[in-house]
């Protein structure tokens, strides 16, 4: 078993974690490797990522079928966050003091997506993750705002570095959970197979 900071090395971990949630885990060549798993009716894929300028990220990313154009990001607030807002960036507030002071919301329907942020659980797993987070929907080349009716969209979060904490990993899936369900309730959202 290889550690650094006390954690096992990706492959380890993620293995373990694939065991865990009944899931699949795939080496993919070099240090790159996949888990794939089925959460409720939904496939949720983790994986890493090349960001050019950054390094690599954890990506966590679910398919779905899109019912209508709703679409959103949640990031968390950076020092960043004042500049973009004096610059005339409209965040979105849910109305929740703690959420709203740690978290920048964009979407193009302000009442839906307070609605889905609005789900106690939801809040609870976004506020157990500690440092930056990205999540948001997209269409299935990753490319932001490309939501679209009828079409495969996707759930996509990224964090940056490659995670090897099993308990952050099991968040991760749970928000997923959580935030897929809660957008079937609504109505935006069926599930579509693979990621």
């Amino acid at each position: 078993m290889s550690f650094e900071y006390g954690l096992p090395s990706q492959e380890e971990a993620w293995k373990t974690f694939a065991v865990e949630v009944g899931g699949e885990f795939y080496r993919r060549g070099g240090s790159t490797h996949k888990v794939v798993a089925r959460v409720s009716s939904w496939e949720i894929v983790l994986d890493t990522v090349y960001v050019y300028g950054s390094g690599d990220h954890t990506r966590v990313r679910a398919v779905y079928l899109g019912k209508d154009d709703f679409s959103f990001v949640v990031r968390r607030k950076s020092l960043f966050t004042p500049i973009a807002e004096l610059l005339g960036a409209r965040g979105i507030e849910i109305g929740d003091r703690s959420f709203d002071r740690r978290f920048a919301l964009k979407s193009n329907d302000g009442r839906r997506v307070r609605e889905l942020l609005s789900e106690p659980k939801i809040q609870r797993v976004f506020m157990g993750i500690s440092g930056p987070v990205h999540v948001q929907t997209c269409g299935t080349k990753g490319l932001p705002d490309r939501v679209s009716p009828g079409s495969r969209n996707q759930l996509h979060l990224t964090v940056p570095g490659v995670v090897r904490d099993i308990g952050v990993l099991r968040v991760f899936f749970q928000l997923f959970r959580e935030l897929l369900s809660q957008l079937q309730r609504m109505g935006a959202a069926e599930p579509a197979g693979q990621a």
